[in-house]
C-alpha cells in the first residue's frame, strides 16, 4: 500500500502535468498570435509540435507516477519525464520556427 509521501509525490506530478499541458496551450496561442511577425519557419507546425509533445509528455508522466511503487520512482519517473519532454517540445518548436 502506498504511504502518504508517495501520494503527495503523485499529486505533485499530476499538478505539474496539468501545468505543462496548460503551458502548451498558452505557447500555442502566443505562437499563432505572433506567427505573422515570424518571417522564417513555420509557426503553425511549431505550435502543433509543442502541443502534441507536451500532451504526450504529460500523459506519460502521469502513467509513470500512477504505476510507481515508491516515492523515488514517482519523482524520477514523473518529474524526469516532464523535464525531458518539455525540453524536447521546446527544442522542436524552436527548430520548426527557425
Amino acid at each position: 500500500m502506498a504511504d502518504q509521501r508517495t501520494g503527495t509525490a503523485r499529486v505533485f506530478v499530476l499538478i505539474a502535468s496539468a501545468a505543462v499541458f496548460a503551458a502548451g496551450g498558452v505557447v500555442c496561442f502566443l505562437v499563432l498570435l505572433l506567427g505573422p511577425a515570424i518571417r522564417d519557419g513555420n509557426p503553425v507546425a511549431g505550435a502543433i509540435a509543442y502541443t502534441v509533445l507536451s500532451l504526450a509528455t504529460a500523459a506519460t508522466a502521469v502513467a509513470f507516477a500512477v504505476r510507481a511503487v515508491d516515492t523515488r520512482r514517482v519523482v524520477l519517473g514523473g518529474c524526469g519525464t516532464l523535464l525531458v519532454g518539455t525540453l524536447l517540445a521546446a527544442g522542436a518548436m524552436v527548430w520548426l520556427l527557425t
